[in-house]
């Protein structure tokens, strides 16, 4: 079983999961009508550095961000890791918001993989590859109807730096801040929309 253990960086992430210490992953955000398209890390011109998000209530608001990682990186027992989004707190301390990541799938266009909004889901994997190939994740929350107006904060953090050690684990992990504007409208529900064409 020890030597199995031992094994599991090399089946899932390669020999640079057994780097002495891990570098920082990195995590970015997209700007709004930005994709992912052929494996090809983002730019500058592409990114910023909040997830901003701003809707009515009973809205559903979203936007993604990009991960990377020099090297590969195995989920191990005891040592949690992934990326998660932190509840979302409204700046006058009352009402909580909870939002969701969801890993974003590649499909193929044009004969290049590109990263498809339509398959978005839990990431699932034990590794996290390395040569800083890039994964996109979804943030996405439904405000409550009954949400209260206002701003709320919190961070969507990556917290997947960790391999196996005799020692226990060594970690790795960045975070950019999100911020949500409530409105004060509010979205009917779709079983009370109403179309005229």
């Amino acid at each position: 079983m020890n030597i199995v253990k031992a094994l599991l960086p090399f089946i899932f992430c390669g020999t640079s999961a057994m780097a002495a210490k891990p570098p920082a992953p990195h995590l970015v955000v997209l700007k709004d009508n930005e994709r992912l398209i052929d494996k090809a890390l983002p730019t500058e011109s592409q990114t910023q550095d909040t997830v901003r998000l701003r809707g009515w209530r009973g809205e559903r608001v979203s936007a993604q961000v990009v991960a990377w990682a020099q090297v590969g990186m195995v989920k191990w027992p005891g040592c949690p890791g992934g990326i998660d989004c932190s509840a979302l707190q409204a700046e006058n301390g009352g009402a909580v918001l909870q939002p969701r990541c969801r890993y974003v799938a590649e499909t193929m266009a044009h004969g290049k993989p590109v990263a498809d909004v339509v398959f978005a889901g839990r990431w699932h994997h034990e590794c996290f590859p390395g040569g800083n190939r890039p994964l996109a994740f979804m943030v996405q929350l439904d405000i409550p109807a009954d949400a209260a107006p206002g701003v709320y904060r919190g961070v969507v953090k990556l917290n997947r730096g960790y391999v196996p050690k005799p020692y226990g684990c060594v970690s790795a992990s960045v975070e950019v801040p999100v911020e949500l504007v409530v409105e004060q409208g509010v979205l009917p529900a779709p079983r009370d929309w109403h179309f005229h064409l």
